[in-house]
């Protein structure tokens, strides 16, 4: 939240708007475990539970649910 906001678009640190992102979930997992850019990897720091819930969430940030 940080950088992205409650609702994805906060753009702090030249972080993406997540309301217009079109990654499926693999690539939603893949940017939050590995990184991307100017964001840091997560892998050592949340579980497989907590990476299913952000997918989840990233996908209905942009409005047509997940």
């Amino acid at each position: 939240m940080a950088c992205h906001g409650v609702k994805g678009d906060a753009r702090n640190n030249n972080a993406v708007d997540l309301s217009m992102t079109r990654l499926d979930s693999l690539g939603i997992a893949t940017t939050v475990l590995n990184g991307r850019n100017t964001m840091p990897p997560f892998k050592d720091a949340i579980s497989n539970e907590d990476l299913s819930s952000i997918i989840v969430y990233v996908k209905t940030l942009r409005g047509n649910g997940p």
